[in-house]
C-alpha cells in the first residue's frame, strides 16, 4: 500500500497569490492541488510555468460547479481545457466521475505518466451506498478513486472509516473524506485507514472545503506523517467537544514517549452514541475519554467496570480490551488531587455546584477523604438523590444566601456555567461568595473562567480546571497504558 499524501490547496486566485502560496505550503505537502477553477488567470503559458516553477508534485483541478467548483462555462469547453491541462503533464489529474469515458481515456494517451484521480462530491450528504458508488467509479480507468460527502452526523464519518477499513486490502487506492465539523476525523484518521489523500489548507482564511484543517494542526498536533495501519486510536467523545484541549494534552504524551497512537475530538450526541460505539468496536478504538452529556448514558455500553464507576453512577473513561468495554473514572481523583495541592480535605465543609456525572465523582473522592460536602443544584429533586446516596447535605441553587450563611472552606464549580464563553457568567451572585476561601472551577477552557476571576477579587486561593484536568488526564494515560489496570478490573469483576 502506497503511503497516503498530504495535499495543500493553492487557490490563488492571482498569480501572484499563487506564488506565495505555493511558496508556503511546498514547507508541508507531499503535493500540491492547484485549483485552476479558482484561479483568474487561465493561459496556458502562465498555469506552465507555474507548474515548472514548483518543487512539489502538482495536482490540477478544473472543478465544475456541479461538483462544488467554480468553473460554470460549458462542459464540451472543460472538457477541451482539460485536455489542454493533460498536456502539461502534472503528477496528478483531477477527473469527476461523471465525465464522459472517453475524456479518461484521452488523457491517460496525452499524459500516460499523469495519474488520474476519478472523484465523487455529495455536498449534502454521506450516501449509504458507498461499496456501489466506488463500484461504479471503477468503471473508469483511474489511479485513485475519491470520495468527498457531507458528514451531516459522527456516524456518516464512521461509516466512511469503517468503507476504508474494508477496502484497505484491496489493490485499488481510495481516498474518502467527509466533508464539515463532524467529517474532521475522517481527515486525521486517513493514514490510519489507508485514505490514499488528506486535503489540507495553509491557513483557515484559505479553506476551499468546509472541515478542511491546516497543515501545521495535521502534522504538529496529529504527527500526520507517523500515523498507519498499526496506529491506536484514543479520543474524546460528548457534545460539545470542540474547545476541549483534552487532544494537545494526550497527542503531546504521544510524540514525547513515542507512542504509536492518536488521540482525536469526536463530537457525538446523545442520540449517535451508541452507533458510534458500535462503530468503534469495529474500527478497533483503543480507549476514550467521555464528556458531556455521555458520563452516566455510558453505562449502558459497558461489559465490565470499576467499583467507583458503579459508586458514582458516572464514567469518564472507557479501555476497549478483548471486544469488552471497560469503564472506570478519573474525575474525582482528578479534582481532588489538585485541591491537595492547596489544603487538606479531611473535616473540610466543601460545596459542590452541580448534580452530573462530574459532580458526582468529585461528591464520591471529597467523602471517601473525609469532607462533609453540601450538593447545591438547580433541581433540589436531585441534589437530595446524591445527598442521600452519598451522605451529604442538599440545597437549592437559588438559595444560595443560605449556603453562604452555614459557611464553607471549598466552593467547586461542577457545572458547565462560565465555559466556553467570555461572558461575565457565575453559577452564585457575586456577593455570596465568601472571601479568603478555596474556590475551583472544573471547566478548564477558558483558563480563568468568570467565577475565578471574581474569587481572586475577593482574596480566595483559586483552582484552575486545568489543574483537574491534566491529574484525571495522567489517570487516564496509567489506566489506557498500564497493564495493572486490566489485571485490576479482571480481579474485580464487576459486571454492570
Amino acid at each position: 500500500m502506497k503511503k497516503p499524501f498530504l495535499c495543500l490547496v493553492i487557490s490563488g486566485p492571482s498569480i501572484h497569490e499563487a506564488r506565495e502560496q505555493i511558496k508556503k505550503a511546498s514547507q508541508f505537502a507531499d503535493v500540491l492541488e492547484f485549483r485552476l477553477d479558482l484561479f483568474n488567470f487561465k493561459k496556458t503559458d502562465a498555469i506552465r510555468h507555474l507548474l515548472e516553477a514548483t518543487k512539489c508534485r502538482v495536482m490540477f483541478t478544473l472543478r465544475h460547479r456541479s461538483q462544488g467548483g467554480e468553473y460554470s462555462g460549458d462542459q464540451l469547453m472543460r472538457y477541451e481545457q482539460i485536455r489542454t491541462l493533460a498536456r502539461l503533464q502534472p503528477d496528478y489529474l483531477d477527473i469527476e466521475y461523471d465525465v464522459i469515458d472517453e475524456l479518461f481515456v484521452e488523457v491517460a494517451q496525452i499524459a500516460p505518466n499523469t495519474e488520474v484521480i476519478c472523484s465523487y462530491h455529495d455536498f449534502e450528504s454521506t450516501p449509504q451506498e458507498l461499496d456501489l458508488i466506488l463500484e461504479a467509479m471503477m468503471m473508469k480507468k483511474a489511479a485513485i478513486y475519491k470520495l468527498a460527502t457531507m458528514a451531516n452526523t459522527i456516524n456518516d464519518s464512521m461509516r466512511m472509516l469503517n468503507f476504508l477499513k474494508k477496502n484497505l486490502k484491496k489493490k485499488v487506492r481510495i481516498a474518502g473524506i467527509c466533508l464539515g465539523k463532524k467529517g474532521e476525523c475522517t481527515r486525521i484518521l486517513a493514514p490510519v485507514f489507508g485514505s490514499a489523500i488528506t486535503f489540507a489548507t495553509i491557513t483557515e482564511e484559505l479553506k476551499t472545503a468546509p472541515g478542511q484543517l491546516t497543515a501545521d494542526i495535521l502534522l504538529n498536533i496529529y504527527r500526520f506523517h507517523q500515523l498507519n495501519p498499526d496506529t491506536d486510536i484514543y479520543g474524546l467523545i460528548g457534545d460539545p467537544v470542540s474547545r476541549s484541549t483534552g487532544h494537545l494534552f494526550h497527542n503531546r504524551f504521544y510524540r514525547e514517549h513515542n507512542i504509536n497512537a492518536v488521540y482525536v475530538r469526536f463530537p457525538v450526541g446523545s442520540d449517535e452514541a451508541h452507533q458510534f460505539m458500535q462503530y468503534a468496536k469495529k474500527l478497533h478504538f483503543r480507549g476514550l475519554s467521555v464528556t458531556m452529556p455521555l458520563k452516566e448514558w455510558i453505562l449502558s455500553e459497558l461489559d465490565l467496570a470499576t467499583d467507583d464507576v458503579n459508586e458514582i453512577g458516572a464514567c469518564n473513561t472507557i479501555v476497549f480490551e478483548d471486544k469488552k468495554l471497560l469503564g472506570c473514572n478519573t474525575d474525582g481523583l482528578g479534582a481532588v488531587q489538585a485541591l491537595e495541592k492547596y489544603t487538606s480535605i479531611a473535616g473540610k465543609h466543601v460545596v459542590v455546584i452541580g448534580a452530573g456525572g462530574t459532580a458526582k465523582a468529585v461528591i464520591y473522592v471529597l467523602k471517601q477523604k473525609g469532607a462533609f460536602v453540601t450538593i447545591v443544584n438547580r433541581t433540589l429533586q436531585k441534589a437530595e438523590q446524591l445527598a442521600e446516596q452519598f451522605s451529604a447535605k442538599a440545597r437549592l441553587l437559588n438559595n444560595f444566601a443560605s449556603v453562604a450563611e452555614e459557611g464553607y472552606d471549598i466552593l467547586i464549580n461542577a457545572t458547565p456555567i462560565g465555559m466556553f464563553t467570555e461572558k461575565e457568567t457565575l453559577p452564585i451572585p457575586a456577593d455570596k461568595l465568601l472571601p479568603d476561601r478555596i474556590v475551583m472551577d472544573i471547566a478548564h477552557n477558558p483558563k480563568e473562567t468568570p467565577l475565578l476571576r471574581e474569587a481572586k477579587k475577593r482574596g480566595c486561593t483559586p483552582v484552575l480546571g486545568s489543574e483537574m484536568f491534566e491529574l484525571q488526564a495522567e489517570q487516564q494515560l496509567n489506566t489506557w497504558f498500564s497493564d495493572h489496570f486490566v489485571d485490576r478490573i479482571d480481579k474485580e469483576q464487576v459486571e454492570v
